[in-house]
C-alpha cells in the first residue's frame, strides 16, 4: 500500500509511478492525496517494459479501485526504496504491534516498528528514544541470553552498542556503533564465546590523509602516563585516506589501566608517534562515556 508521508512531504508526488510505462512520468509521479493508504498489487513478477536505466523496468499494478498503474523500479522488489510503499502484511504488523521488552524484564521496551524491508528485515522503535535493527535485536537477545538471571541487565546495557554475531565461530562481539565515534579514536569492545566468556580489546586509531608510520603511543589521562613499547600498527588506505591502528588485548594488565585511565579522566591525550612525526589526539568526553560504559558492561558480563 501506498505510506502515509509526514506533513511536510505531502504536497509532493509519489515518484517513480505512473499511468504509462513511461520514464518522464514516472519522474514526475502520481498524487499522494489520491493515493495515499490506497492497496494495489502486481499483476505479474515480470516487467512489462525493460530498457530503463539502472536495470529498471514498468511493472504493472492494480489499485483496489481497479485503476491500473506502473511501477518503475528495479528488477527485484527488495531493491526498492521503501518511502512511498510499504507491504500490506507489514502495515497490519506495524498497526498490531504491543510494546514489549527487549528481552524479558528488561526496562528497555519495543514500542513500534519503524520501517521494515524485504532485504534489511524490520527496524524497532525504543524506550529510550532510539532504534534497533532486526539483525540487532536478534544478536543482542541471544547474548544476552548467556546471562541467566542477569540477562535483563545486561541487555539494557547492550542496547547502546553494537552487537554483532558470527555463527560459523559461534563468537560475539559488542562495540561503539560507527557513528559515535571520531575518524580518530581509542575504544574498548568486548567479546564472548560460550566456553571462554567474555574478552576486552582495545583499538587505538589514527585516520589522516598522510602516514605517520606508527609505532608508538604516548597516553596521558591526568596523572596517568602509558609509553607503550613500539608496537605493530597495521595500515590501510583508500581514495587518499590512510589508517593506521593497533588491536590489543586489555582484559587486564596496562592497556586495561588505560581504557579505565581514559574513563574516569578530567582530560585525556593520546599522542601517535611515527617515525619522523606525531599526531596528538584530545579524546572526546563521548569517547570516554563510551569507554566507562563498555567497562561497565564488561564487569557484569563477568559477574563481578
Amino acid at each position: 500500500m501506498f505510506k502515509e508521508k509526514s506533513p511536510t512531504l505531502q504536497k509532493y508526488p509519489i515518484r517513480m509511478f505512473c499511468s504509462t510505462p513511461d520514464q518522464d512520468a514516472c519522474f514526475k509521479g502520481i498524487d499522494y492525496q489520491k493515493y495515499v493508504g490506497k492497496k494495489f498489487y502486481y499483476t505479474s513478477e515480470q516487467p512489462v517494459q525493460t530498457g530503463g536505466f539502472d536495470g529498471r523496468g514498468f511493472y504493472k499494478l492494480r489499485i483496489e479501485t481497479g485503476e491500473v498503474l506502473y511501477h518503475y523500479r528495479k528488477q527485484e522488489l527488495s531493491s526498492v526504496h521503501d518511502m512511498d510503499i510499504v507491504a500490506l502484511k507489514e502495515k497490519e504488523a506495524a498497526d498490531a504491534f504491543k510494546k514489549e521488552p527487549i528481552v524479558e524484564g528488561a526496562s528497555t521496551m519495543l514500542t513500534g516498528i519503524r520501517r521494515s524491508s524485504e532485504k534489511y528485515g524490520r527496524t524497532y522503535d525504543l524506550s529510550n528514544g532510539g532504534t534497533i535493527s532486526e539483525t540487532q535485536l536478534d544478536a543482542l537477545r541471544k547474548l544476552s541470553k548467556k546471562f541467566g538471571d542477569n540477562k535483563a541487565s545486561i541487555a539494557d546495557q547492550l542496547v547502546n552498542f553494537r552487537v554483532t554475531y558470527d555463527k560459523m565461530e559461534d563468537r560475539f562481539f559488542v562495540q561503539p556503533f560507527p557513528y559515535e565515534i571520531e575518524d580518530t579514536y581509542v575504544i574498548g569492545y568486548i567479546g564472548f564465546k560460550e566456553d571462554r566468556g567474555p574478552w576486552l580489546r582495545a583499538k587505538f586509531h589514527y585516520e589522516a590523509d598522510d602516514w605517520l608510520f606508527v609505532d608508538q603511543i604516548l597516553l596521558v589521562a591526568d596523572d596517568y602516563r602509558l609509553e607503550s613499547e613500539n608496537v605493530g600498527f597495521q595500515r590501510d588506505h583508500s581514495s587518499g585516506t590512510i589508517w593506521e591502528w593497533m588491536d590489543v588485548s586489555a582484559t587486564d594488565g596496562k592497556y586495561y589501566e588505560a581504557l579505565s585511565a581514559i574513563a574516569n579522566a578530567d582530560e585525556a591525550t593520546i599522542r601517535f608517534n611515527g617515525r619522523q612525526y606525531y599526531s596528538d589526539f584530545d579524546i572526546p568526553e563521548k569517547q570516554q562515556q563510551l569507554t566507562k560504559n563498555i567497562l561497565i558492561l564488561f564487569q557484569d558480563m563477568k559477574g563481578e
